[in-house]
């Protein structure tokens, strides 16, 4: 059970004496506490942001708790760190200081909501440090920590780490100054008890200015009303809770049902116009739209789409967002945190807002999302996921997905040379650049919230490390001349092409240049890995190889069965085997013993994968890499006679001392698979199956 924080609640005097439960407090630094020097040394660094600043200081708080096991208190530090930003950082003289301070306290609770237990946030949020961190700040920052941490609890009901509902809870608690779980009882009296002491403090304050009866007794009826709010706020909070829970369990099987059969049960919601057959659909009509328009839109988005209900469930998401715009101040709309809590619009955004002229007009309808990167951000990698699948089953017949299903086939890894967009222009080249990494909402004049302090924006870095450079590099070809140019400068010297905080960060870009015999110039635009997929869908220019054909490396994914009819399977065939005949393999490792067993694997996944590999490279010869006692190539004749099938393996875990059995696995040992002569339609077909497939991702988890 959790005993009510010694801040709570947030009425009267705030400078009245709270009890902290025992053994649940921290000490101030006045006991002797101090921050560690690596998180004091990230937490002083100058215009500290959360983003990225408190990224470092959750990475060096989880690196020292392995290094100093049992003496590194998480939450000890990060009270420490609250007394130092809110002692340090409060200088009215700069207007920048106050924002400035909440950074640093956002990145504190960032690393708490990350790395501690329910535990150790308790200690931390019944530190003094954070009572005083309730008194200085107002309610609206304070319910931002709410907002910011939502995704500790979501509506799928799903934690990312063990505690997080807890945190979530324990975090609410702290925000509310009152419970709003079961301990709902507990903390009111606590809370009705500070509220009677507050009323006799203000009785005897109002005695000594006046002695009058009538004064005490209004006094006393002030203590009694408030009281009285107090309870029925935490009633009403609680029903509210309970209703909207109550709701989404009902949402959930109208989700499930238009997952199964999309056209049929979609398409009786919206003959219904949203009306669900459930108490409360008024109430959360939004949640009713949003919901069953992205869950429509999740079945039908490789094949099976009506036209018009495709729309209809467009503009249900549309209806929404626009709703909740309106309803934003401008301050609200260019805030980040905000807009997290609308998962069911954010990867649709690109169906509501087909292009960046589209966009554009919506900054300009509502005036703040000019600052609020975050939508940007989260508008162009749906904008660009949407345009890569388009392009993918204009490439790929999405039936052959099935067949893969079909065959135990999970995922294809495919691996083939760096991929270019060419260009005949440089001004189409640099007109490129920027739409990609800067954006109609990025400029020289504009802070992006994704770009740490102190770092160039992406407008100076495309000028001074692309285009400059490159502009005198062109001087310089003579004709017939080939040039390979790659930015030498970034923001560390250490770090080329990191580009820290901004959309340059990570993305490693070369520019093959040549200057024909006439003096006109050819240029080849490649980025490091998939982005340059990411970048040609962005910009909608086709992407190719810098050489006529190429090889392609294929890695065949197996899909894996962790489910109970599974376990008992695999129990069923050890207890059947490990008397029958010896393991095929032993090893010990420490105090375990690892037996394995070859068994027949009933799927196909290596003559399926062939066979679509044929199909789509033409006559190109394959090959499979052998492991084992080979190590070697296979080449594998085109009827696939001598293709060797995927093999599984029983996997006994033994306690060497005791016999005991620990653990049983099944392992299917994967096929890499080389493809020679890879032209460069046919490398992008393979690119665009290696895409469906991960988007369409289902093990069998039963």
């Amino acid at each position: 059970m959790i005993d009510g924080f010694p801040n709570l609640p947030r009425s009267g005097d705030s400078k009245a004496e709270t009890p902290h439960a025992d053994g649940d407090s921290l000490p101030d630094s006045a006991s002797g506490a101090v921050l560690d020097p690596d998180l004091e040394s990230i937490l002083r660094q100058e215009r500290f942001l959360a983003f990225t600043d408190g990224k470092k200081m959750s990475q060096a708080a989880e690196r020292l708790r392995e290094e100093k096991p049992g003496e590194f208190d998480i939450a000890e530090q990060m009270a420490e760190a609250i007394r130092v930003s809110l002692g340090d950082y409060e200088d009215p003289e700069e207007s920048w200081r106050p924002q400035e301070r909440s950074e640093r306290i956002f990145g504190v609770f960032d690393t708490m909501a990350n790395l501690a237990t329910p535990d150790e946030m308790e200690r931390f949020l019944n530190s003094d440090a954070a009572a005083r961190l309730t008194d200085e700040w107002g309610d609206d920052k304070l319910n931002v920590l709410l907002r910011r941490y939502g995704r500790l609890g979501d509506s799928y009901r799903q934690e990312k780490n063990s505690g997080d509902s807890k945190k979530l809870k324990l975090l609410t608690r702290y925000v509310l100054g009152r419970t709003v779980d079961e301990e709902e009882d507990r903390v009111a009296q606590y809370a009705l008890g500070r509220t009677a002491d507050e009323g006799e403090e203000r009785v005897a304050q109002y005695r000594t200015v006046n002695e009058g009866e009538d004064g005490t007794a209004q006094v006393a009826e002030e203590a009694r009303r408030e009281t009285e709010t107090i309870q029925e706020d935490i009633a009403r909070r609680e029903a509210e809770r309970k209703r909207e829970s109550a709701f989404n369990e009902q949402l959930d099987g109208f989700v499930a049902a238009i997952s199964s059969d999309p056209n049929k049960c979609f398409g009786e919601i919206v003959r219904k116009e949203f009306e669900i057959d459930v108490p409360d659909t008024d109430r959360y009509k939004e949640n009713v739209k949003s919901r069953c328009a992205d869950a429509y839109l999740k079945a039908t988005a490789i094949e099976g789409s009506d036209p018009q209900l495709h729309d209809r469930a467009a503009l249900a998401l549309s209806e929404v967002l626009h709703k909740k715009l309106a309803e934003r101040s401008k301050e609200e709309r260019g805030g980040e945190m905000w807009w997290q809590n609308y998962p069911y619009i954010r990867h649709n955004l690109a169906v509501i807002v087909p292009d960046i002229e589209s966009y554009e007009e919506l900054v300009r309808q509502y005036p703040g999302l000019e600052e609020n990167d975050e939508m940007y951000e989260d508008w162009k990698k749906s904008f660009i996921d949407l345009r890569l699948k388009e392009w993918a089953l204009q490439e790929i017949d999405p039936s052959v997905l099935g067949l893969l299903r079909e065959a135990d086939v999970s995922c294809l890894d495919i691996e083939v040379e760096q991929m270019y967009v060419k260009y005949a222009s440089r001004t189409d080249l640099y007109s490129d650049l920027k739409k990609y990494f800067i954006g109609p909402i990025d400029s020289e004049n504009s802070e992006s919230s994704l770009r740490s302090w102190g770092c160039r924006s992406n407008s100076n870095i495309l000028q001074e490390d692309i285009i400059e450079p490159l502009n005198r590099l062109t001087k310089e070809l003579r004709p017939g001349e080939y040039r390979t140019f790659m930015p030498k400068g970034a923001e560390y010297p250490d770090t080329p092409y990191e580009y820290e905080g901004t959309s340059f960060e990570g993305s490693a870009i070369n520019i093959d240049v040549m200057k024909q015999e006439d003096g006109a110039f050819t240029y080849a635009l490649g980025i490091r890995g998939n982005i340059i997929s990411r970048f040609a869908a962005f910009v909608g220019k086709p992407v190719g190889l810098l050489k006529p054909t190429t090889q392609a490396y294929v890695r065949i994914g197996i899909a894996t069965r962790n489910n109970k009819a599974t376990a008992e399977q695999l129990e069923n065939q050890y207890q059947a085997i490990k008397d029958e005949r010896r393991p095929d393999i032993i090893s010990e490792l420490g105090t375990k013993t690892y037996r394995y067993w070859d068994l027949p694997y009933s799927g196909t996944p290596n003559h399926t994968t062939a066979h679509l590999l044929q199909d789509l490279a033409g006559g190109s010869q394959l090959y499979m890499k052998r492991f084992g006692p080979y190590n070697d190539e296979l080449p594998i004749e085109a009827d696939l006679s001598n293709l060797p099938e995927a093999q599984r393996m029983l996997c006994a875990v033994i306690d060497t001392k005791s016999g005991e059995l620990k653990r049983l696995d099944e392992i299917v040992p994967h096929a890499d698979m080389r493809v020679k002569n890879i032209r460069p339609d046919q490398a992008r077909k393979l690119k665009a199956l290696e895409y469906l497939l991960s988007i369409t991702r289902t093990d069998r988890n039963y």
